[in-house]
């Protein structure tokens, strides 16, 4: 049996003292031996759980600093009735083994809105899944976790898969409602999980502040994340989303183009704007938009607008909905892009009446497709500076779109053959050629041009081989980044896999050479089998 917690509180009203104790307590779908919650062999009902009459601070009740321990399989959904405190949150705690399944579409598995610093935890491997959620099974909404207005809270370690497995060439659901995780509040993280096979798998709405997504694992996704701050300047942000590993958007790809598919996607609410009025509209002022240290690959599929899309400010219906406004502050560094997308890899559209005037910071990121003959490959509109260092783009048509050349240099480009049609260099005579890009735009005086092959990049991967022609040949740019955090800092003078950049001349790219990504595990479906 676990030993409970006691903890003091000393109120100063009246000068007393009151104490109570908060227990870790278990639970399973139905109540098992004495039903007094010390173990999983004498777990209390989830109904328990639901019941609010069971939340409190009196012993034996959920409480601050409570462990609520899953056992086994529970198709209940759990509601959660009461808030922790810093350094006491309530904790949801998967035990081995247990999950939360559902037959069809089911959920949402947990409920956690309007509460403080409340955690769940998927503990070895802890599961949240439908069973038979699918094109091919029974459609409808789902969503695994419902978090709205939860500041203070967590979700980690876990798995929630399968919310619903879309196959063929159809559009038979809103796939804006089927939902890893909804949520919204300060100070969320969620980390360490991975989601896979949902449509909009993490949804943030509202304008959060000092959110952190990072170490998951998405895949078999319409949209990876997605967050929509409240428009016209509200204030959002900072958020950090850094060290995932988002992919794979193809089983979504339909014959109508109904489910457009971005690794990240951000607009304003609400929409339609008044464009009408002849009044642009600006969206929210980003407070700390932070990219790093992510990877974006596997099979992007035909309808994929791009693996970053920050939304343009004038879309073709004639609505608007811009993501940020003019002063918000961007910063992408150390990503791995792979894949042709319709958009290009990394979209940073905006209201053209209010471009971004704060410069983006954009380092040392790989982004390149597959073959100089499909899609675009960096698309800045309406920025009016870029500090564009230390990247290695290529493999695409038209690799910078729209981009201000004052601050590029250092860059390494890759997989663009010359004398052919594809439009890499936009130079007003249209000859596809480096130098006369490179004399017409003035800039990246320090650029390495391997465009006639990979540069010794590998495609699949980004890394670096041995004797490639972007080793040590980057700028340093410690001194640049000394304003940043300190968190960020060190983030950008080590790559995603943790190897330092060193004190000299940089690698040019995402991945030091000698960094080598992890051998992912393939992605599987409900059935288990691999994708």
């Amino acid at each position: 049996m676990k030993l409970s917690r006691c903890l003091l509180y000393l109120i100063v009203f009246f000068f007393s003292a009151v104490f109570y104790c908060s227990a870790d307590t278990y639970v399973a779908q139905n109540a098992a031996g004495a039903s007094s919650g010390a173990d999983c062999a004498d777990a209390h009902p989830a109904s328990w759980f639901n019941s609010s009459a069971n939340w409190g601070t009196e012993s034996g009740k959920i409480s601050p600093g409570t462990t609520v321990h899953l056992c086994g399989t529970i198709s209940t959904n759990l509601t959660v009735s009461g808030s922790g405190s810093s350094g006491s949150p309530v904790t949801v705690l998967f035990e081995s083994g247990a999950n939360l399944t559902q037959s069809g579409c089911g959920g949402p598995f947990i409920s956690m809105s309007n509460l403080n610093y409340v955690t769940v935890d998927g503990g070895t491997n802890g599961t949240i899944q439908n069973s038979g959620c699918a094109t091919t099974g029974t459609h409808g909404s789902s969503k695994g976790i419902v978090a709205q207005s939860c500041t203070n809270c967590e979700i980690r370690n876990l798995t929630i898969m399968n919310i619903y497995i879309h196959s063929g060439s159809n559009t038979e659901i809103d796939q804006t409602q089927s939902n890893c995780i909804v949520y919204s509040g300060d100070n969320f993280s969620i980390h360490d999980n991975t989601l896979h096979d949902a449509g909009w798998c993490l949804y943030l709405q509202g304008s959060g502040v000092n959110n952190r997504i990072y170490n998951n694992n998405l895949y078999n996704i319409d949209h990876g994340i997605i967050f929509t701050p409240s428009c016209c300047g509200a204030t959002a942000g900072p958020i950090y989303i850094y060290n995932n590993h988002i992919h794979d958007y193809a089983n979504w790809d339909n014959s109508s183009n109904g489910y457009h598919h971005d690794g990240i996607h951000c607009y304003t609410v609400p929409s339609p704007y008044p464009q009408s009025s002849g009044t642009p509209v600006q969206g929210a002022h980003m407070a700390g938009f932070w990219l790093y240290n992510n990877l974006f690959d596997g099979n992007v599929g035909g309808n994929a607008t791009g693996h970053v899309f920050l939304e343009p400010g004038v879309q073709t219906d004639g609505t608007a909905t811009p993501c940020m406004d003019s002063t918000s502050q961007l910063h992408i560094f150390g990503n791995v892009l792979i894949g042709n997308t319709a958009n290009g890899n990394i979209d940073l559209g905006r209201d053209s009446a209010h471009p971004l005037t704060t410069p983006i910071d954009f380092f040392d990121n790989t982004v390149f497709g597959s073959s100089a003959a499909n899609g675009r490959e960096v698309v800045f509109e309406n920025v009016k500076s870029a500090n564009t260092k230390n990247n290695i783009v290529g493999g695409a048509n038209k690799l910078w779109d729209g981009v201000p050349y004052a601050n590029l240099d250092y860059n390494g480009y890759i997989n663009c053959p010359p004398g052919t049609s594809f439009n890499c260099w936009p130079v007003s005579s249209g000859s596809n050629n480096f130098s006369t890009w490179l004399s017409q735009c003035a800039c990246d005086a320090n650029a390495v041009n391997s465009q006639a092959n990979t540069g010794g990049v590998d495609q699949s991967t980004g890394t670096l081989a041995a004797g490639s022609v972007m080793i040590g040949v980057g700028t340093n740019l410690t001194n640049a980044v000394s304003g940043w955090p300190s968190e960020q800092q060190t983030a950008l003078t080590t790559d995603r896999n943790g190897a330092a950049r060193g004190d000299g001349n940089w690698d040019i790219g995402a991945l030091s050479f000698g960094s080598t990504e992890p051998t992912p595990p393939p992605p599987t479906n409900l059935s288990g089998v691999p994708q």
